[in-house]
């Protein structure tokens, strides 16, 4: 997907929300150093967890119309390499109904099964 394309999807085939610019431009920067690329992740994502193999996930949220809500995620190594990076669409009761699988291969937009909550199996 192209800076600037629209990301997420409707039934119409209209998107909701357009993927921000800076998060394109994050996947195609030149390698940085650990503690650069962590500062640089936590201050343009805003939300992180640790994880147990000693990397990260970051998100992001955009809140979009009729209460509908898409999460950009980046999930990196314990040296700050990004492993894959993803949308999640919800609805307004929250539960995701969109996946866009963008790294390491962009695997464009999948439905999910409809009624599952975040952490649903």
């Amino acid at each position: 997907m192209r800076s600037g394309d629209d990301a997420g999807g409707t039934a119409a085939g209209k998107s909701h929300f357009k993927t921000p610019d800076f998060l394109v431009i994050e996947l195609m920067k030149a390698q940085l150093k650990k503690p650069e690329k962590r500062e640089q992740n936590e201050k343009k994502f805003g939300n992180w967890e640790e994880l147990a193999h000693g990397g990260r996930r970051y998100w992001y949220d955009v809140e979009g119309r009729a209460g509908w809500k898409a999460r950009y995620v980046k999930e990196v190594d314990e040296d700050e390499d990004t492993i894959e990076f993803y949308q999640k669409i919800y609805d307004a009761k929250g539960r995701i109904v969109e996946l866009h699988e963008k790294y390491p291969v962009d695997r464009g937009h999948r439905k999910v099964e409809k009624g599952r909550k975040e952490g649903d199996s």
